[in-house]
C-alpha cells in the first residue's frame, strides 16, 4: 500500500471515544438504511433517545437514495440537528461502494453548512452493520472531511466519534496520514457458468394440475 505525502493536521477534526448521542454539537450524523427507519444499533439508538419527533420526520421523507442524506430535528438529543446519511453495503467494492461512501460524507457536511451548522460529530458511517473496512472507510472519510473543509470555513468542529479501539486507530492514522491510500478494487472475477449439455433431457414434462410422483421432473 503507498503512503499519501502526509497532509497539515486540522485542528478542527477530533477523533474521540464515546456515544454519540451525547455529543454536545451542533448536529450528529446517524449512519441510517434507506428507510430512514431504525436499522442498525446506532440508528435505533438515535430514534430512540431523540423520541418520537425524530422518528416521525424520518417516516415523513419516505426513505433516501445510498450516498445521500436528510435532516430531522435532534428531539431529545444534545444535538439540535440529526443529519442521516446513507451508507453503502460493502459488497467486495464492485459496486460503487467507495464512491457512495464519499458522497455520503460529502452531502452530510453539506447540509451541515447550509443549515447553519458550526460544529458536528460523524460515526464510522457503513463502517459497523454494512461491514465496510474499516480502514479503507476511515481514509475515505477523513479525506473528504478535510477536502470539504479546505475550501469552507463555516464549520469550526469536526469529532470523529468512535466505539472501538480499531476505529479509533484508524481514524486517528487517516487525521494524522499514516494510514495508507486504500488499494484499487481488482476487477470482479468472471462468474463461471456450468458447461452445456451436448444431448437435451430426456425426460419430458406435463404441466396439468395433477402433478403425481412419474411426472414430476428430474431435477440435476
Amino acid at each position: 500500500m503507498e503512503h499519501p505525502s502526509r497532509p497539515p493536521i486540522d485542528p478542527r477534526i477530533r477523533v474521540v471515544l464515546g456515544d454519540i448521542t451525547q455529543e454536545h454539537v451542533d448536529a450528529i450524523v446517524n449512519s441510517a438504511n434507506r428507510s430512514l427507519l431504525c436499522g442498525g444499533d446506532l440508528d435505533k439508538l438515535i430514534q430512540q433517545r431523540g423520541g418520537p419527533q425524530v422518528e416521525a420526520e424520518c417516516r415523513a421523507y419516505g426513505g433516501c437514495p445510498v450516498g445521500l442524506a436528510v435532516v430531522t430535528s435532534g428531539g431529545n438529543l444534545p444535538a439540535r440537528l440529526v443529519i442521516h446519511a446513507v451508507g453503502p453495503q460493502w459488497r467486495g467494492g464492485w459496486y460503487g461502494e467507495d464512491e457512495a461512501l464519499v458522497s455520503a460524507y460529502r452531502e452530510s457536511v453539506r447540509l451541515a453548512v447550509a443549515h447553519g451548522v458550526k460544529s458536528i460529530a460523524f460515526p464510522p458511517i457503513s463502517m459497523r452493520t454494512y461491514r465496510y473496512p474499516i480502514p479503507r472507510g476511515a481514509y475515505l472519510a477523513v479525506k473528504t472531511i478535510r477536502d470539504f473543509l479546505a475550501s469552507n470555513q463555516s464549520l469550526e468542529v469536526v469529532r470523529l466519534v468512535t466505539v472501538t479501539p480499531e476505529e479509533y486507530e484508524a481514524f486517528s492514522k487517516a487525521i494524522t496520514g499514516e494510514l495508507p491510500v486504500p488499494e484499487p478494487i481488482p476487477p470482479r472475477p468472471l462468474r463461471r457458468e456450468p458447461p452445456v449439455s451436448e444431448s437435451p433431457p430426456t425426460t419430458r414434462y406435463r404441466y396439468h394440475a395433477g402433478w403425481d410422483e412419474k411426472d414430476t421432473p428430474t431435477r440435476g
